[in-house]
């Protein structure tokens, strides 16, 4: 769990460093916050308790609205304990009510934070059983966003679209489908004793030797392996054109 939680992040990283090479993120930062987030994994799975997602559902909501204000600004924000104030003093320079300078980037932001909210008092008002999981959805579904308005802005913005990368979307969906159709297949649970674990087992679907969850792990690494030639491919059809003449989003 904890490398699908660096996958969707680094993808993430990647995308965004696409169109925005000029204030991509630090390595060192980047996985400063990975370590992070695994250690509050691993708390999440020792102290499951409700003092916990409340927390969780606090932290989560105060840093998406952080990292939305360092995104909207282009890196002239930072993220310190002086945020409010410094965003408080770029509004203000700006004008309160003033028409929004970057309305695309606001649209991805206000749909992300909706999203990130919607998760975040999900888990404190439901507990799901596997926090680990829980986290991991969060990631992903901020991926997907993330990469769904990419393409949607590519399309607004009338950019080619060659043939491959179109193909390996299409594979990595199906790939993808029938991945999280054995995920949510469950044949064990780490929240509980082992004796009643085992109760879940399921038979051997493969060869009469790989269960529900082997077959997850094949199908995920076939989904992974389309969904990287996707992003490697995606912007094949502007490859020739000048830097300058790249829309950035």
């Amino acid at each position: 769990t904890s490398f699908m939680f660096i996958i969707a992040v680094l993808n993430m990283v990647k995308i965004y460093q696409t169109r925005h090479p000029d204030i991509n993120p630090r390595s060192s930062g980047t996985f400063s916050f990975l370590a992070i987030v695994i250690f509050v994994n691993v708390i999440g799975v020792y102290f499951d308790e409700q003092w916990f997602w409340i927390l969780y559902c606090i932290t989560h909501i105060l840093f998406g609205l952080a990292c939305t204000s360092k995104v909207y600004y282009m890196g002239k924000l930072k993220l310190n304990f002086r945020v409010h104030i410094n965003l408080y003093k770029l509004v203000k320079e700006n004008g309160f009510f003033s028409r929004p300078r970057y309305v695309n980037r606001m649209v991805l932001l206000i749909l992300a934070n909706v999203a990130n909210i919607a998760f975040a008092l999900y888990g404190a008002i439901h507990q799901p059983e596997s926090f680990p999981n829980h986290l991991l959805f969060v990631f992903l579904g901020n991926l997907l966003l993330y990469l769904t308005w990419y393409i949607i802005m590519k399309l607004i913005h009338r950019e080619k679209f060659t043939r491959f990368p179109v193909i390996y979307l299409i594979t990595a969906t199906i790939f993808w489908g029938f991945s999280l159709y054995f995920f949510f297949r469950e044949v064990k649970s780490y929240e509980v004793p082992a004796a009643i674990s085992r109760t879940r087992n399921k038979q051997c679907i493969v060869l009469n030797f790989f269960d529900d969850h082997d077959v997850w792990h094949i199908l995920s690494s076939f989904s992974m392996f389309f969904s990287f030639l996707t992003l490697l491919t995606l912007d094949d059809g502007i490859r020739n054109k000048r830097r300058r003449d790249i829309a950035a989003f």
